[in-house]
């Protein structure tokens, strides 16, 4: 899979380039870096794992593939640590097509039922989600919206996020979607998801992911 950003840091300038030219621009352009992954390489900090139906969270082709052949299904991989105030940034490429999927960032998680989702589909919709004991809310109006932002089918998108103490943001492909205020949670475990709903088969593959202190 083609690279789309390079990362260059110098002290704590995070500025996101290509080898040729500016792709996409960081949403912010300081902050102390916490972590970069391109996933060129398999490493033990992020979980994969195989199950019984071939669902699958794995290094493929150079980045992280989420794989998800149950309906109505929430995969999460996380790193090691706890934050509270964090920026999250990554590229998220739609591998077979479907429409009717979900991908993109976490903040503050304490376990699969307790967490903070910031989500966007491949038919152009996005939501801030929080998982409050295994029940689902959308916080930016009870529902997914439609964004013309969000590219569409098997295109790629930058995903970006922002959990600052009590306000969560949205951004995808550099722009602002949602900014939401809630406090259920103010720490936790970074990473990234993907969903599946009525329809079975998801594919998503992550590719340089970033996380700076805010």
């Amino acid at each position: 899979m083609q690279k789309y950003i390079a990362f260059l840091f110098l002290i704590s300038l995070v500025i996101v380039t290509s080898a040729c030219q500016m792709l996409v621009e960081p949403i912010h352009q300081s902050g102390e870096l916490l972590m970069v992954d391109d996933f060129a390489k398999s490493s033990t900090q992020w979980d994969v794992w195989k199950k019984s139906d071939g669902s699958t969270v794995g290094y493929y082709q150079e980045g992280l593939a989420f794989i998800i052949n149950s309906p109505n299904t929430d995969y999460i991989s996380t790193p090691r640590g706890n934050y509270s105030d964090i920026q999250l940034e990554v590229m998220a490429e739609n591998l077979n097509g479907l429409l009717n999927n979900g991908f993109g960032l976490v903040c503050r998680y304490q376990d699969d039922s307790n967490y903070y989702a910031f989500l966007v589909s491949s038919d152009g919709y996005y939501g801030i989600l929080r998982v409050l004991y295994g029940g689902y809310a959308v916080l930016n109006g009870g529902q997914m919206q439609y964004s013309s932002s969000i590219r569409q089918g098997q295109d790629t998108n930058h995903i970006a996020a922002t959990c600052v103490g009590n306000q969560l943001t949205l951004y995808v492909n550099n722009d602002v979607l949602v900014q939401v205020e809630d406090d259920v949670f103010s720490e936790g475990k970074i990473g990234l998801i993907a969903s599946s709903f009525g329809e079975p088969g998801v594919a998503v593959l992550f590719d340089n992911f970033l996380a700076v202190y805010r």
